[in-house]
C-alpha cells in the first residue's frame, strides 16, 4: 500500500492544525481564567476594556476550531467538538460582561451574565474533556489513551459535582421559602467554602492542561517522525476507532503494538 504525496501533505497539514489547536487550548485555559479574574476583581486591566477577556476566550474558540481539521469523517468526534465550539462561542460572547460587571457590580443583569459565563466555562471544560477522550481513541498510543480515560473521568466527575452543588444552593435560595437564619447560614457556607469550590475547578483545569500537553507531544511526533517509517502498516479492522493514517506518521516499535 502506497500513499501519494498529496495525501501525506493533507495529513501533515491536519496534524499541524491539531498541534496548533492543542497549544492554543493549553495556553488559553489559564490565561482566560486569570484575565477574567483580574478584570473583575482589580483595576490592572481596566484601561484595556473588554479586549483582554475577548482575546483570551477567543483563544479557546480558535483552539477548538483548529481541532476540527483532524479526522473530519468521525461523526461522534465532530459532534462533540461542535458542542465545545458552542460553549466556546458563548464564553466569547459573554466575556465583555466581566468588564461591565467590574464597573457596575450592583446591576443585576450584569451579575446574571457573569453567572452564565461561569456555567458556560464549566460546560466548555466538560465538552473539551470529552473531546480529548475521543481524540486519544483515534491515536495509536495505548498508554496515553488509558491515562486520558482515567483523568477525563475524574475531571468530568468533579465538574458535574460543582454543577450539582451550585444548582442546589441556587434552588434553595431562589425557590424555597427558608427562614432568614437558614439562608444566612447558606450564604456564609458558600462564602467560607468558596476556596474549596475554586479548588474543584482548578484541579480539572490543571489535569486538562496536562492532557493537552501530552496529546500535543504525541501529535508532534506524528508530524516529525513521518519519514522514519518506510513501510506502511496494514490494519485489518478499519472500524476499530484507531486512526490508521496517524499510525503511519507516528509509528511505534512493533513489539509494543498488538
Amino acid at each position: 500500500m502506497s500513499r501519494s504525496n498529496d495525501a501525506k501533505a493533507e495529513l501533515r497539514h491536519s496534524l499541524l492544525r491539531l498541534v496548533k489547536g492543542l497549544s492554543s487550548l493549553f495556553w488559553g485555559l489559564p490565561l482566560a481564567l486569570l484575565v477574567c479574574a483580574q478584570t473583575s476583581l482589580t483595576t490592572i486591566l481596566r484601561p484595556f476594556g473588554v479586549l483582554p477577556a475577548l482575546a483570551t476566550t477567543g483563544m479557546l474558540l480558535y483552539g477548538v476550531i483548529q481541532l476540527g481539521a483532524y479526522q473530519r469523517h468521525r461523526e461522534t468526534w465532530m459532534t462533540t467538538l461542535n458542542h465545545a465550539r458552542l460553549f466556546g462561542l458563548l464564553c466569547v460572547g459573554l466575556s465583555p460582561f466581566v468588564f461591565l460587571w467590574s464597573r457596575l457590580p450592583w446591576v443585576e443583569f450584569y451579575t446574571n451574565m457573569m453567572g452564565m459565563l461561569g456555567l458556560a466555562g464549566l460546560f466548555f471544560l466538560f465538552t473539551l474533556n470529552r473531546s480529548l477522550k475521543l481524540l486519544t481513541d483515534m491515536l495509536p498510543d495505548e498508554g496515553l489513551r488509558e491515562e486520558t480515560h482515567l483523568f477525563t473521568a475524574i475531571n468530568l466527575g468533579l465538574i458535574i459535582g460543582v454543577l450539582i452543588l451550585t444548582a442546589i444552593i441556587w434552588l434553595l435560595q431562589e425557590f424555597f421559602q427558608l427562614p432568614r437564619l437558614v439562608i444566612l447560614r447558606i450564604d456564609l457556607l458558600a462564602e467560607g467554602k468558596r476556596f474549596l469550590m475554586l479548588f474543584f475547578v482548578l484541579l480539572p483545569l490543571a489535569m486538562t492542561m496536562t492532557l493537552l500537553w501530552k496529546i500535543k507531544e504525541a501529535a508532534l511526533a506524528g508530524v516529525f517522525e513521518q519519514d522514519l517509517d518506510s513501510e506502511p502498516i496494514e490494519r485489518e479492522d478499519a472500524e476499530a476507532g484507531v486512526d490508521t493514517a496517524f499510525i503511519l506518521q507516528a509509528r511505534e516499535p512493533s513489539g509494543d503494538r498488538d
